[in-house]
């Protein structure tokens, strides 16, 4: 996914925490590939079945770097994301689903997930779309013109936008430059509430 000769892009995710434990230590640090290099995800929280998860995605063939939770969820992600392209799902689609492939996959990957997560997660498939979702973790979008965002905390994105939607739990958002929508893990579309910040980016 990373290209060595420098281009434009309206897209990107980014985890100012480093994972630091087993060596090497840039394997573990987010983001994370899936098994396909496609998909990148970035995650805070705690993946509490990932073991099971991962020895379940090992026996199907997958090959693992990385010794962390994130790892094995940027692979199960991944893992779904090829089934809601197939061509049975595909079909599915075409028959009147507006929720976006990439968050149907994220979606049905998270109703396997035991544990706390704040991801974002985008493709190379469409680089004009992000998925963000949370459970036990903060995570918030920054809603701007022409352009949207998602942070872990209103000070990050202050200068940019003062207007912000607090996700819930089990709440998942896709997001393009000029649109926001929000499902939740039981496959309906969730109303939001939009907050404007107080506070100032010096202040933050």
């Amino acid at each position: 996914m990373v290209d060595s000769n420098p281009h434009a892009s309206l897209i990107g995710i980014g985890h100012t925490r480093w994972a630091t434990h087993g060596p090497p230590c840039d394997e573990n640090s987010n983001p994370h590939l899936d098994n396909s290099g496609r998909i990148a995800v970035v995650h805070n929280g705690v993946i509490e079945n990932y073991d099971r998860l991962k020895d379940r995605l090992v026996a199907e063939g997958h090959q693992f770097l990385s010794a962390t939770d994130t790892k094995v969820l940027s692979h199960l992600i991944g893992v779904h994301y090829e089934k809601v392209m197939s061509d049975q799902e595909r079909t599915r689609l075409v028959m009147g689903s507006d929720t976006h492939p990439l968050a149907q996959a994220v979606m049905a990957a998270l109703k396997e997930v035991i544990g706390t997560y704040g991801i974002a997660v985008v493709c190379r498939d469409d680089p004009t779309v992000m998925v963000a979702a949370r459970r036990g973790s903060p995570l918030l979008l920054g809603l701007g013109e022409g352009e949207n965002f998602v942070a872990s905390d209103a000070s990050a994105i202050v200068s940019h936008t003062r207007q912000v939607v607090y996700l819930k739990d089990y709440e998942v958002a896709t997001l393009t430059a000029d649109a926001v929508k929000v499902d939740t893990l039981g496959d309906e579309t969730a109303m939001f509430q939009i907050n404007q910040i107080e506070f100032d980016a010096e202040q933050g």
